[in-house]
């Protein structure tokens, strides 16, 4: 059962702040490149790892090195340095973005999770005071009940007469 005296959020957002986010981040949204993959391309492309990224610096080293005299023409090291740069540019910032996002998640599962608790206690206490009698009651649990069923796919054990 849920502890109902300990809620570890209890605040809201201002709106001026929230909306001060989102402008923030339509404007980070603007400066960046706007790429998208195709399905295919999501499968087939491979990933930089630590070892990809060690063989792409060891490969821009020797064509700084020697690449002039042994590769062809259309073999452009400014492309690959570049692209490389890109990532790791990419890389930061997606850095900082997965603390955000661990942040925003954490924080909407909680909130999430606290809303709902309390809310299911409150729909059992009707429930209760619904089977006692107690004015009011009936209709409040009958309402919520619908809801809850459709939500959970639970049907209620309770057959009440509105009183």
């Amino acid at each position: 059962m849920a502890n109902l005296t300990f809620n570890r959020i209890d605040t809201v957002i201002a709106e001026t702040t929230i909306d001060s986010i989102k402008t923030n981040l339509r404007h980070i949204n603007s400066q960046l490149p706007d790429y998208a993959l195709t399905t295919g391309e999501k499968k087939s492309f491979r990933g930089m790892d630590v070892a990809n990224k060690a063989f792409t610096e060891d490969c821009i080293n020797l064509l700084r090195a020697n690449g002039a005299e042994t590769m062809p023409s259309y073999i452009k090291i400014e492309n690959i340095i570049s692209d490389l740069s890109l990532f790791n540019q990419l890389d930061e910032l997606k850095l900082i973005l997965k603390q955000i996002m661990n942040k925003v998640d954490a924080a909407q599962r909680i909130a999430g999770k606290e809303a709902y608790d309390t809310a299911l206690q409150a729909y059992k206490l009707y429930e209760t005071a619904a089977q006692c009698g107690v004015a009011g009651s009936t209709t409040a649990f009958e309402k919520l009940n619908e809801r809850f069923k459709k939500n959970t796919g639970r049907k209620s054990d309770i057959n009440l007469k509105k009183k």
